[in-house]
């Protein structure tokens, strides 16, 4: 098990970078809650785009996500790292994430296609926070799933920006036709849309990656 500690090192403190950031925005410039949670959100995926490249192994994915879920853990045990956790409703977005991300990394290690990767990834740190800050900005028919609002038009959102994210990919990474790449991705969105809009307490951190990649593994890209 060849394991590169430098690289992880790396990693780990662009994290805390962010979190940082995100704790600065909170504390010093009184930004809500929320949305220095979506932009610790948006950040970390971010970040992680680069795990294909300098991650050589599932173990280095594996010690990454488990030592965050730790962090994160003991960040609600003593109120630390208040710009995630400050939300006005239970979530547990920020724990099921890193188990997303090493699970989205096993499946690209399996199928060795960098699409694989790339849009359970992005769906989930741009299609989702998207999503969310449009419907609360214009909150157009809004329902609630588990003490969560969510909007019908953050479904939409997310279905727009899930459709143009799988399709830009599709046609970058695959030599799959035009049409397959338009019925591959309007289908993807589709369910990753619904997906989002029934799961609440942030467990849509994980089902939208699980969902994306059920359509990649079943249209055999």
């Amino acid at each position: 098990m060849d394991i590169n500690f430098p690289t992880l090192l790396i990693l780990s403190a662009s994290f805390l970078g962010l979190f940082f950031i995100s704790e600065l925005l909170y504390h010093r410039f009184k930004v809500d809650g929320e949305v220095t949670r979506k932009i610790s959100h948006v950040g970390t995926g971010l970040i992680i785009l680069v795990f294909p490249f300098v991650l050589q192994v599932h173990w280095e994915a594996l010690i990454l996500c488990v030592a965050f879920i730790l962090l994160l853990l003991l960040s609600m045990k003593f109120d630390f790292f208040q710009g995630i956790n400050k939300v006005k409703r239970k979530t547990y977005g920020s724990l099921l994430y890193p188990i997303a991300v090493y699970v989205v990394f096993r499946f690209y290690l399996l199928s060795e296609e960098l699409i694989s990767f790339y849009i359970p990834v992005l769906l989930l740190a741009l299609s989702d926070p998207l999503a969310a800050l449009v419907g609360r900005r214009w909150p157009i028919r809004q329902y609630s799933i588990r003490g969560d609002v969510k909007s019908v038009m953050g479904a939409i959102v997310f279905f727009l920006s899930a459709f143009l994210i799988s399709s830009l990919l599709m046609m970058s990474l695959t030599d799959l036709p035009p049409a397959d790449v338009l019925s591959a991705s309007v289908f993807l969105a589709l369910l990753t849309a619904a997906v989002e809009a029934v799961s609440g307490r942030g467990v849509d951190n994980l089902t939208i990656p699980l969902a994306a990649m059920l359509v990649l593994w079943a249209s055999g890209i």
